[in-house]
């Protein structure tokens, strides 16, 4: 006689992976937004990012415009009246010294200053009747220099920022 054991255990139905492909998908589309949110927040508003980088540039540009004209009027001013035109490049001078910039953005508000700095000191010799030309038109090459520097690393910012090294 063949007996049909009922106690057998019969295999169980497997659940559909359908289940597993839409949660993973679930968590593979959260995982993506915030990454990109992520990629997006520090693009544009990061240490160096665009955002930062752009405003710093366009305040940087209101002070470069105010020192073009100080220094046009400084230089068309005689020796012995140089006091007022003195203290107006210092005031700007001063402004760009306070102009808080991100960090990839220090060398570039470093040389301004510096480069200010520099025509300071070659107006302050030329008020002083007894300094010789040539060290005069040193501070003013120096000064040259340095706000050359500042302009082309202001360039090359803008254009890899927020990457920039």
């Amino acid at each position: 006689m063949n007996f049909v054991d009922f106690n057998v255990v019969q295999p169980k139905k497997k659940k559909s992976n359908i289940n597993y492909y839409f949660w993973g998908s679930i968590a593979a589309s959260i995982i993506l937004v915030l990454s990109v949110t992520i990629f997006l927040v520090t693009y544009f508003n990061g240490p160096c990012g665009v955002n930062k980088v752009e405003d710093s540039t366009e305040k940087l540009s209101e002070i470069y415009k105010k020192w073009e004209v100080a220094y046009s009027l400084a230089s068309a001013t005689p020796k012995d009246s140089l006091s007022s035109s003195i203290e107006s490049l210092q005031n700007i001078e001063k402004e760009a010294s306070d102009l808080e910039t991100p960090a990839c953005m220090d060398t570039v508000k470093e040389n301004t200053v510096n480069g200010m700095v520099k025509f300071i000191e070659g107006f302050l010799l030329r008020s002083n009747t007894s300094s010789p030309d040539s060290e005069i038109n040193a501070r003013f090459y120096e000064g040259i220099g340095l706000l050359k520097q500042a302009n082309d690393d202001i360039t090359e910012i803008n254009q890899c920022a927020p990457f920039c090294e």
